[in-house]
Formats: C-alpha cells, sequence, structure tokens
C-alpha cells in the first residue's frame, strides 16, 4: 500500500512547478493557475504570521464557496494554523458558541447565505464575536498580494498533526467537533482516485458546501493530480447544468437531491447528459430505483455510490467503476485499500456475512480526535474500531449495504423495523420519485410507520395503488399508516435532505390530520348534568360564555353563545315538573362549528310549552347558526344548537397548539 507524507501544500507546490499555467480552480469568470493559486496559498499564510498566528492557533473559515475559500483554507494549514470549518448557512448567533467552543483566535471571512445576521465588516465580526479586530481578515480581498514569504520558510502544519476541525451536524445536543489531518485526507483521497480512475475526466463540477468532507475529498483529488475544479456560486441544479455544458465538465460531485432535480427537468437533463462522464453520490441514502434513473436519464455517466462521514476524513466505502450493475445500485461497495469495517453487535462481536449491525471501522483515515472530549466519549474502542451509529450489512462478496442509523430504528410491537428497508421499496414505485419513512408514536404497537414522499413528474397521488404496491413488496406489518406527500423536501446546508425538520413537519402534519379525524365526530370538551332549576341557566351559560371566548369566538359572538344557552334552559327546564329528571348538556368542538347539546325527559316543547318557552324558543333561533331537535331511542328529547366558527378561527390550529400528539 503507497503512503504519502507529504503535505497539501508539498503537493500543490509540485503541480504549480510541473504545470504552472494549468486551470486548477474556475468560478464564473474567475480562473486560477496552479501558479496563482499557490501564490496567494502563501498570500495567506504571510497575512496570517503577520498579525502573530502561532502553529496550532485555530482559524475561523466562514464563508460560502469560492476560490478565496480554498486558498486561504490551504493558506491556514500552511501557516501552521488549525482551520475550522463554519458552516455558510449559519447565522452569527449560531456560529459564536462553535467559535468560542473551539478557542478561535483568528477568523478570515466572506460572504454567507445569511447577509443580514453577518456582517462582512471585521470590525462588527470582531465585536460580535470577540476576537480581536486585527485577527478578523476578509477573503473578499482575494488577492492577498502583499506577500513577505516569498520562500515561505514556515514550519507550517505536518501531515498527520491536527489541520482542520469541522462539526458535526448535531440535532439534539452541541455538536462534535471532529480534527482530520492532512495526512488522512490526502491518502484516502489517493486511495480512491487509485479506484476510480479508468472513468475519471480532468475536470471536476464540486457541487457540495467546502465545510463538508465530501467536497474535500473531491476537490483534493483532482488538485492533487494536475486537475480543474469548477465551484458553482450556488449549489442549484439549473446552474450546475449550465456549468456542465459551459466548462465541458465530466465529472460530477454532488448530493442526490441535485442529480434528481436535474433528471426531472427534460432540458436541464440535456445539458448534462452529452458531458458527464462520472457522476458521485454521496451524503446521503439513494435507492436503487433512484440509481437507475439517474443513469438512464445521464445516459453517458458511470454513476459510484460511496459512504464515509466527516470522523473518517471523507468516503472510505465505494463501488467500483467496473462492478456488475446490480451492485452499485444495491449497495455502497467495498473499503478502500488500507481501510478496514465491518458489522458490530454488541453482544456478538463482528458479524459474519448477511447480518445487520453497526459499522465500524478502522485505519488511517480516521479522525485524530473529537475536540475535548474524554478519551471514554472519542467513539473508538480499545482496538481502534470507529463506532459511526451507522446500520449496515455485508453481502458475502465484502459489499456493504447501508440499512439505516441505530437512532432511526423504528420499533413496532417490540420488532426492528429499518426505514431504508421501506424506503426502498416505495421509491421503486413509478409515481415515486422520493421518500423518507419516520416512526411515530402509537398506542397500541408503541411505534408506527409514517412515510414523506415526492412525486415524480406528472405524476398524481393514487394513495390505494401505492399501499396496494407496498403492501405486497414488504407485508402489512411494515406498510406505513399514513401517506404525506411535499413539493419537495427542505434541505440542509450540505445539500442533503434535512431528515429532522422533515420528521417535525410529518409529525405536525400527522397531529392536523387525526384531529381533523376527531373534529369530524366532534371532540366532546364539556359533558355535565344540570339540575333541572332555573337557578342553574346564569352560571351554565356563563361558563359556556368563557369556553367560547377562550377559543377565540369574538366577544360579540361568544355573548350570542352565552344567551342562547341561557334560552335553551329555559326552554327545557320545567319549573312546575322537577321531577322529571336532570339535563344533560355538553359542548363539542365540530370541524366547522361549536356544537352544544342538551338531552332530557322533558316534553315535546313544541306542543305543551307555556308563554315563557315559546319567547325563549324564538329568540334561540335567532341566535344560533343551526338548531336541531329529536327524539332518540331511549326517550330522551335532545336539542342541538349549532355555532360556526369565526372566519380567522382555525380550530384545527387551536388544538395543535393544546394538544400533545399520541
Amino acid at each position: 500500500m503507497n503512503i504519502i507524507e507529504s503535505s497539501f501544500y508539498e503537493m500543490l507546490q509540485a503541480q504549480a512547478v510541473r504545470n504552472p499555467d494549468a486551470e486548477a480552480v474556475i468560478m464564473g469568470d474567475r480562473k486560477l493557475t496552479y501558479g496563482e493559486f499557490l501564490y496567494r496559498i502563501d498570500g495567506v499564510a504571510s497575512a496570517l504570521l503577520d498579525i502573530g498566528l502561532k502553529k496550532g492557533d485555530k482559524v475561523g473559515l466562514w464563508s460560502v464557496a469560492s476560490p478565496a475559500w480554498l486558498y486561504a483554507y490551504f493558506g491556514i494549514i500552511r501557516a501552521g494554523g488549525i482551520a475550522l470549518l463554519l458552516n455558510a448557512n449559519m447565522a452569527l448567533k449560531d456560529a459564536k458558541p462553535l467559535i468560542e467552543f473551539a478557542d478561535t483566535r483568528f477568523l478570515m471571512f466572506g460572504k454567507t447565505h445569511d447577509y443580514e445576521g453577518h456582517n462582512t465588516d471585521a470590525v462588527a465580526i470582531s465585536e460580535s464575536l470577540g476576537i480581536d479586530k486585527e485577527h478578523c481578515l476578509s477573503i473578499l480581498d482575494e488577492e492577498f498580494a502583499d506577500i513577505t514569504l516569498a520562500e515561505a520558510e514556515t514550519s507550517g502544519c505536518q501531515s498527520r498533526e491536527d489541520a482542520y476541525i469541522i462539526y458535526t451536524s448535531g440535532t439534539t445536543a452541541f455538536p462534535k467537533a471532529v480534527i482530520n489531518s492532512q495526512f488522512s485526507l490526502i491518502n484516502l483521497s489517493d486511495h480512491v482516485f487509485s479506484e476510480l480512475a479508468p472513468i475519471l475526466g480532468n475536470r471536476a463540477l464540486i457541487g457540495v458546501p467546502f465545510f463538508h468532507v465530501y467536497a474535500l475529498m473531491g476537490a483534493w483529488i483532482y488538485l492533487a493530480h494536475g486537475g480543474t475544479v469548477v465551484i458553482p456560486s450556488t449549489i442549484k441544479a439549473d446552474l450546475i447544468a449550465d456549468l456542465v455544458e459551459k466548462e465541458s465538465i465530466s465529472d460530477i460531485w454532488t448530493v442526490a437531491v441535485i442529480y434528481q432535480a436535474i433528471i426531472d427537468n427534460e432540458l436541464l437533463a440535456e445539458k448534462v447528459a452529452p458531458n458527464a462522464r462520472f457522476c458521485a453520490v454521496a451524503g446521503s441514502y439513494t435507492s436503487p430505483v433512484q440509481f437507475m434513473r439517474f443513469e438512464a436519464s445521464l445516459r453517458n455517466s458511470t454513476f459510484i455510490n460511496m459512504y464515509g462521514m466527516t470522523e473518517t476524513s471523507a468516503a472510505y466505502v465505494l463501488t467500483r467503476p467496473g462492478d456488475d450493475i446490480s451492485i452499485r445500485y444495491n449497495t455502497v461497495g467495498r473499503p478502500v485499500n488500507g481501510t478496514e469495517a465491518a458489522v458490530w453487535d454488541d453482544e456478538r462481536g463482528i458479524l459474519p456475512p448477511e447480518e445487520v449491525g453497526e459499522i465500524i471501522t478502522r485505519g488511517y483515515h480516521l479522525k485524530n480526535s473529537y475536540y475535548k472530549l474524554d478519551p471514554e466519549r472519542q467513539a473508538v474502542d480499545k482496538d481502534g474500531w470507529l463506532h459511526s451509529g451507522d446500520l449496515g450489512v455485508f453481502d458475502k462478496n465484502g459489499n456493504l449495504k447501508i440499512v439505516g442509523r441505530i437512532k432511526d430504528l423504528i420499533i413496532k410491537g417490540g420488532e426492528n423495523i429499518a426505514p431504508a428497508e421501506i424506503e426502498a421499496q416505495i421509491m421503486s414505485h413509478p409515481s415515486i420519485s422520493s421518500c423518507r419513512v419516520f416512526g411515530y408514536k402509537d398506542r397500541i404497537y408503541g411505534e408506527n410507520i409514517g412515510a414523506c414522499i415526492t412525486l415524480a413528474p406528472g405524476s398524481d397521488f393514487d394513495e390505494d395503488s401505492i399501499r396496494k404496491y407496498v403492501k405486497e413488496k414488504v407485508g402489512s406489518y411494515k406498510s406505513p399508516v399514513y401517506y404525506f406527500v411535499f413539493d419537495k423536501f427542505p434541505l440542509n446546508s450540505n445539500g442533503k435532505i434535512d431528515q429532522r425538520n422533515l420528521h417535525i413537519e410529518m409529525l405536525r402534519r400527522l397531529h392536523r390530520l387525526l384531529i381533523e379525524n376527531k373534529l369530524e365526530k366532534g371532540i366532546p370538551i364539556i359533558t355535565m348534568s344540570v339540575k333541572n332549576s332555573v337557578f342553574n341557566i346564569t352560571p351554565v351559560a356563563s361558563m359556556f360564555e368563557e369556553c367560547a371566548t377562550n377559543l377565540g369566538f369574538s366577544r360579540k359572538k361568544a355573548l350570542k353563545i352565552r344567551q342562547a344557552v341561557e334560552e335553551l334552559l329555559v326552554l327545557r327546564i320545567i319549573e312546575s315538573a322537577e321531577d322529571i329528571g336532570d339535563i344533560g348538556i355538553s359542548l363539542r368542538y365540530m370541524r366547522d362549528f361549536l356544537r352544544i347539546t342538551v338531552t332530557d325527559l322533558g316534553d315535546d316543547n313544541c306542543n305543551k310549552q307555556n308563554e315563557q318557552q315559546k319567547i325563549a324558543l324564538a329568540i334561540l333561533l335567532k341566535l344560533v347558526d343551526d338548531y336541531d331537535m329529536s327524539r332518540l331511542d331511549d326517550g330522551q328529547y335532545q336539542v342541538m344548537i349549532d355555532f360556526t366558527y369565526d372566519k380567522d378561527l382555525d380550530i384545527t390550529g387551536f388544538l395543535m397548539q393544546h394538544e400533545r400528539i399520541e
């Protein structure tokens, strides 16, 4: 196995000497040759050393992708600093705790997506983050021309030392700060390059933010071998398709949702198909059917599945160009040279093929550490295995299939159900474009299954057809109870499906649906028994008025409800016949109206009413929006009065705020 001990700078310098005028980086009309690129790396290193950078100091890098981002990254490491790669989508308030946690002393900043919250003035940045103003450098000044390091005499960051920090995308706790080295990324990229060399071209579009390890690997593979990296100004399908056509891009590195958007638009697909030869997919699950659709639409391309994580420097498992098509569609392939992967069970240890367990890995590609975490929290066991938290299974030929996340398992009636299995079958339906499956709380089974889907272009949602199809594929027990159709799924800053927010939105929709189903029958709010006495009229009517007010009825409508209840009780209470029994009265929320019901054993009001009761009935009919009286099977009379909700009153929304989903 070939091991490289050189640094980023040494390898880029070799390329600049070999081909100084070759294009290194392109973004729009901005093009840098290898000679110019190296010059600016030295400029960044010089600028940082001039303002007091010491070896090992943390330097935040906070900007959208650009040529300046790349040479700032290499320049920080060249100067001996540790680059803290910050999410360009974060607001200032979100970036501040991450910057503080990493003990960041310097900041290189540019444009971010949060233009309102992120002022690109060094003074404002300094005051907001508590970093010395002199230590805040803008990368918008792309020249860094005042270079005092003609030959750049600095020890820099050695290959195996801490080089850069990326925060993992934690959702329920403070994210972990992963420290990686040049050594791990350089060697992993070199071995990935060796596997993919037969189909790789010389010009690659990197359609992933650079604060993601996948983008770092993609860019480095080409820079290390004298290729050209093309950076889109924004990661959108139409822009990427235009760039592929304009710049004659042969290789594309982006995520599944971008490929899906391209093939969903025939005009975009026709721009990409003639040029693209290699397409890398990583960062999110891609179903076999989705993969086949990609290759069928982009007919000249070979798609390669990859798997990795921030802690492994990038993808260390991948399919090979020569693999059978079924392997490339159904698995993420095999580990690259020098890395190991296995499937683990806490009780049985390493599992044999065809058994599902936690994916573990070890080798040169692993992180140096989690910053500020104790040894027992480093996720690496005594034998050097990193525990990923992902579920997978190896086939008999050593190909890995991702099943899901341990924490994503749905436990229905005591049975473990992997969402990825169901997702793959749902996405094999011709009308489904993409799918994510989640669990929700269920009274009977503990958890049950819901599916979020987007439809293929031109397709309609035929729920009965989809239910029947999925039931035949996975069986009744694993079939989703509910399907929720989305125009598109929310994406996170890395261009991947934002599973956390998608899950939350599914639960909100489920909550609304369950409430609406209950409203069809009516949700009982008050059910009480009232003595047949005139003394009860005022307090009962006041109670119903207060309930209507709290619900959101206008003051005028609430008073009308109070008066109607008073007249209804006058109508039903017969002072001279208290022995006929108590009066039952209830209030229900219905979908479109509030319903108040009174039941008693009184006589038919229309035939045997005194003058006061006749007046009460006349008043009542003017107050209500609907009125009905009937005799029930048990002989009781039932009177129902309905009041439509005010136009600005959303009863479902009100109940969602006041009821927890079950």
